[in-house]
């Protein structure tokens, strides 16, 4: 009797199947950092050991903090406008795609630069631990799972940042642009409003007293004051320009100093011009400080 052969789908899929579990052996031997982080760049690890350079604020998300350097906007604008921050550094931590529910399993499972970031024995290192989840998380319903883990993830880094002397703080990022509006709850004003809303329940939710810093509100801020000039914010539907990076910079560096960045002369070199950028420290004051007043 003659044996069946295999058909040829079958043998691509065993094949496909001993391919993924020799990837996640070696994944798993390499480490985190060369394989699931393969979007990554280098931790100036030299800056976060020195101790002259202070305060040192860490920022944890993902495409949204990835792009534009906003680690090295906020350091030169807070060098700027306080003289206490004459020292101080932003440090990010930041991979396209990643939830801070990944950031956190992968910190526990394998070992990264974030668990060395957040180490015991960084206690008393940062003054601000800054977090931003997954671009649409907070747009979802309150029961739903993704959400609630989000919240308990937030509480978890909370608590951490607590235990090591800093102040935990949700980075409520800008909605997509208006040109992105492919559903009904993705049209600007309404998603600002959400994701807003989202953080704020996100800080509510914890113990830990967290405190927000409002960039959706300064979008939409921005957008309300000049509707056209809204998608210069932007580099693609929901990635941030240099000018829109710099906006964002300048509410997270007013929320952290309580000091106003229009008395800044700081922008980047390439990106946004003079009168671009004394509006945009305008909006991120107005944005920061009547917040404030609340």
């Amino acid at each position: 009797m003659k044996k069946k052969q295999r058909s040829v789908p079958f043998l691509i899929l065993l094949s496909l199947t001993g391919l993924l579990a020799i990837l996640t052996l070696i994944a798993s031997m390499m480490g985190v950092e060369q394989f699931q982080y393969r979007y990554s760049y280098p931790i100036d690890f030299a800056a976060v050991n020195d101790p002259t350079q202070a305060p040192k604020v860490l920022l944890i998300g993902n495409s949204l903090l990835f792009y534009n350097d906003i680690d090295k906007m906020a350091t030169q604008i807070a060098r700027e406008v306080d003289p206490e921050w004459k020292n101080g550094v932003f440090i990010r931590l930041a991979y396209p795609g990643q939830t801070l529910e990944q950031h956190w399993d992968i910190m526990h499972r394998y070992g990264s630069d974030l668990k060395k970031l957040l180490s015991n024995e960084r206690a008393g290192t940062w003054t601000h631990v800054v977090m931003q989840d997954q671009s649409a998380m907070m747009m979802r319903e309150d029961r739903d799972p993704y959400k609630r883990a989000s919240f308990e993830t937030i509480d978890r880094f909370a608590s951490l940042a607590r235990a090591l002397d800093a102040k935990p703080m949700l980075f409520a990022h800008w909605a997509y642009s208006p040109t992105f509006e492919r559903r009904p709850e993705w049209a600007f004003n309404k998603m600002s409003a959400r994701i807003e809303e989202g953080y704020a329940a996100a800080a509510a939710a914890s113990k830990n007293d967290i405190g927000v810093v409002h960039v959706a509100n300064a979008f939409a801020r921005f957008g309300r004051a000049d509707k056209d000039r809204l998608p210069m914010l932007y580099s693609r539907e929901r990635k941030p320009s240099k000018a829109g990076t710099f906006l964002a910079a300048c509410v997270l560096v007013a929320t952290l100093t309580g000091k106003p960045v229009s008395q800044s002369t700081w922008m980047p070199s390439k990106g946004v011009d003079k009168a671009g950028a004394a509006m945009l420290r305008k909006v991120a004051d107005e944005v920061v400080f009547s917040a404030q007043k609340k």
